[in-house]
């Protein structure tokens, strides 16, 4: 069967065609209009780029430049702390020598730590701006200090002016020793363990043992009970091994590093605000595992804030004043009591 088609169909059939292809051609100009609009944004976005990059490699040399000040003033120049920073600093010292007579007094070994070594070797003292002080002790002597600290304080009746625990906020398990005076906290003390060959993976093992040691404390496990588990699972000694590791109550962003006994022990001395005290036997040693490069000054500084905070408390000198001279004449009645033995 043959279909016949008519003039009006045909006409009809152009003119879809003639709107088909007019759509087309608006379509066209449509996509060259996108496509010359695209090729803008583009262009647009490589100027931003090539800006961005100009002003990042700005910022990183201003960063850079203060950054080689600020070396410069910490190396090389005399700094000296004023007003409440000077009278926290004293507290601290006050303290450090309070936890150094008592530690004497039971034949305990400590020796600064963290920052406060890192002050000791570049400054002799605090670096600018400290306002605490860190002590570092090997397990066994850790635990004898907790034993006998509250027993000295209360022998010399400063149990309402020293304060420490063993820390946690909420669920923030950190449980390292901190001991607070005049409302904040001036020294923290970290436990280190031996371990005898530490295999491969001992950071993932570290890690692992940490967190379950977190998780039992949350579930109110004791915590030598808790200690007594990372013990047996890391084979961990109280006893001299060949290698040191930090203990597991060091705070989460504290690096984990392996250290050499032999470069730790015996300990020697270094000075710190005119006076000698306990260190590692190789203290650049002990520095890079820490710290890395302790000449390199770091872009990112963390610090407290606390002296911001406690300078707007009213007579917040005199009170620091009366603190530090408190905890001397305390110091002293140890040295009096060290020469009559």
């Amino acid at each position: 069967m043959t279909e016949n088609f008519n003039d009006d169909d045909l006409d009809n059939n152009e003119n879809i065609i003639e709107v088909l292809l007019n759509q087309n051609k608006k379509i066209l100009e449509e996509n060259k209009s996108i496509s010359q609009e695209l090729e803008s944004l583009k262009n647009e976005n490589k100027n931003l780029k090539i800006n961005f990059d100009k002003s990042i490699k700005l910022t990183n040399k201003i960063l850079d430049s203060y950054n080689e000040n600020f070396k410069l003033l910490f190396n090389y120049y005399d700094l000296k702390p004023k007003s409440v920073l000077k009278n926290m600093q004293d507290v601290c010292q006050q303290v450090l020598d309070l936890v150094v007579n008592i530690c004497n007094k039971h034949g305990i070994e400590y020796w600064l730590d963290g920052a406060a070594l890192l002050g000791a070797i570049r400054h002799e003292g605090f670096l600018p701006g400290g306002d605490d002080i860190d002590l570092g002790m090997m397990r066994k002597d850790y635990e004898l200090f907790q034993e006998v600290f509250d027993s000295e304080l209360h022998e010399y009746g400063l149990e309402k002016h020293v304060k420490w625990k063993l820390l946690r906020h909420g669920n923030n398990v950190l449980y390292f020793i901190q001991i607070s005076c005049a409302g904040f906290a001036v020294l923290d003390i970290f436990p280190y363990d031996y371990i005898e060959d530490p295999p491969e993976n001992i950071k993932q093992l570290y890690d692992a043992e940490k967190n379950k040691f977190k998780s039992s404390i949350l579930e109110d496990k004791s915590y030598f009970e808790s200690i007594n588990d990372v013990y047996a699972n890391l084979n961990l000694s109280c006893d001299q091994k060949s290698f040191v590791i930090p203990g597991v109550e060091r705070p989460g962003s504290g690096t984990f590093f392996i250290q050499k006994t032999s470069e730790l022990f015996p300990l020697t001395t270094v000075t710190f605000n005119n006076q000698e005290y306990c260190a590692h036997k190789n203290n650049d040693y002990h520095i890079k595992k820490l710290y890395g490069d302790s000449e390199e000054f770091p872009k990112i500084l963390e610090r407290h804030k606390r002296v911001y905070k406690i300078q707007k408390r009213p007579n917040i000198n005199q009170y620091l004043e009366y603190k530090v001279d408190l905890l001397k004449k305390t110091n002293d009645f140890y040295k009096i009591n060290k020469k009559s033995v």
